[in-house]
C-alpha cells in the first residue's frame, strides 16, 4: 500500500494487512504515467505475517522505525545503503534474528554473531552496538566499541554472561542495559565512568 503526495512525487509504502510473508519496497512506483520515489515507511498496521522485508537496493529510504513498522514475527530484514537510521522497539522486533547489508553499505553491518552495528560521532568505524538477537547466551564486546544501545539486551532471557574487552573504550553503560535479562555475570571494564 502506497500514499501519495502529488505535489512533490513522493510515495509513503505502509504495509498490506494480506497474508504475505515477504515484502519487497521499490525505489519507485508509477500512478497514472507519474513515477513517484518511495522516501519513507509509514504507520503500518499490525501484521504478524510478515517474516522478511527487502528493499530495492536504489531506494531512497534514510530512516526504518520499527515501531512504525508494527510486524512482530519478522525474521529478516534487509536494511540498504540509503538507510542512515534505525529505530528499535524491542517489542515489535523481538523475533528479528537476521540483519542483511550490503558489502558496501557505509553505515550498519551485520556480524554473524548477532549483532548489528553503527558507527558513533561520525566515525569510521563501525564501534557502536545498536541492536542484538535476543536469543544469545554469551557476548563479547569489542574492544573498538564505544557505544552500546540503552536497551541493548533489555529482556534478555538467554543471556547469562558479558565480557567486555581489558581495553574497552566504553565510558557509559547504560541503568536500562541489562533490564529484566537474566544476565548472571559481567566483565566490567576499567573505562566505565557511568553507570
Amino acid at each position: 500500500n502506497f500514499r501519495l503526495d502529488m505535489t512533490n512525487h513522493i510515495a509513503v509504502v505502509t504495509f498490506p494487512e494480506r497474508r504475505l510473508s515477504k515484502i519487497n519496497i521499490p525505489s519507485s512506483i508509477v500512478f497514472q504515467s507519474n513515477e513517484f520515489i518511495v522516501n519513507r515507511i509509514g504507520k503500518c498496521e499490525y501484521n504478524n505475517y510478515i517474516k522478511k522485508i527487502t528493499f530495492s537496493e536504489d531506494t531512497q529510504i534514510k530512516c526504518i522505525d520499527f515501531g512504525k513498522i508494527n510486524c512482530p514475527w519478522l525474521e529478516t530484514i534487509l536494511i540498504p545503503n540509503s538507510v542512515e537510521k534505525i529505530i528499535f522497539d524491542r517489542i515489535k522486533s523481538e523475533k528479528l534474528r537476521k540483519i542483511l547489508t550490503y558489502p558496501q553499505n557505509q553505515h550498519f553491518k551485520w556480524d554473524e554473531r548477532g549483532f548489528l552495528f553503527g558507527k558513533s560521532e561520525e566515525d569510521t568505524d563501525f564501534n557502536a552496538i545498536i541492536f542484538a538477537r535476543d536469543d544469545i547466551s554469551y557476548v563479547q564486546i569489542p574492544s573498538n566499541n564505544k557505544f552500546l544501545n540503552q536497551r541493548l539486551f533489555a529482556g534478555f532471557r538467554s543471556l547469562t554472561f558479558v565480557d567486555f574487552s581489558l581495553n574497552s573504550l566504553i565510558f557509559s553503560i547504560s541503568q536500562y542495559l541489562f533490564a529484566s535479562s537474566s544476565i548472571e555475570c559481567i566483565s566490567m571494564p576499567k573505562s566505565v565512568k557511568t553507570l
